[in-house]
């Protein structure tokens, strides 16, 4: 977490397009924000994704961040990609639901919130036991 927010805080310093003058105000910020133990936020549009996720972006996102990994949602790449494909146009409801019996659908919706359901806990017990806090000796 603490690599993010430097992260986060440091994009105002792209690739030496930068005066020093904006290096030591970011490094004051960043101090200050520390030594105050300033509680940290991170805006949406700095995050690691757009608006589809399946679980294999989900896995790597807590991987980075640090929560445990959610297990199976091996069905969320396919509800993300004909997802994709209605909301581009590409593909009617008429034409994915061909595909698929009422059961099946049934199934990526039951297999879905238990994914989903398991991913908040794991967030949640992330916040409740404070993992975001790493010491390093």
């Amino acid at each position: 977490m603490k690599k993010i927010w430097v992260e986060h805080s440091t994009d105002n310093l792209k690739d030496g397009n930068f005066k020093q003058d904006t290096l030591r105000d970011t490094i004051l910020k960043i101090t200050e924000s520390i030594l105050t133990k300033e509680t940290i936020s991170l805006s949406k549009d700095k995050l690691d994704f757009s608006g589809n996720l399946d679980a294999q972006k989900i896995r790597e996102l807590a991987t980075k961040y640090g929560f445990d990994t959610p297990s199976d949602g091996r069905n969320l790449v396919t509800i993300k990609n004909k997802r994709n494909h209605l909301a581009h146009g590409d593909s009617t409801f008429s034409e994915i639901g061909k595909d698929f019996t009422v059961r099946e659908l049934e199934n990526f919706k039951d297999e879905t919130l238990v994914f989903l359901s398991d991913v908040i806990n794991k967030i949640e017990q992330f916040i409740i036991h404070k993992q975001y806090i790493r010491i390093k000796n």
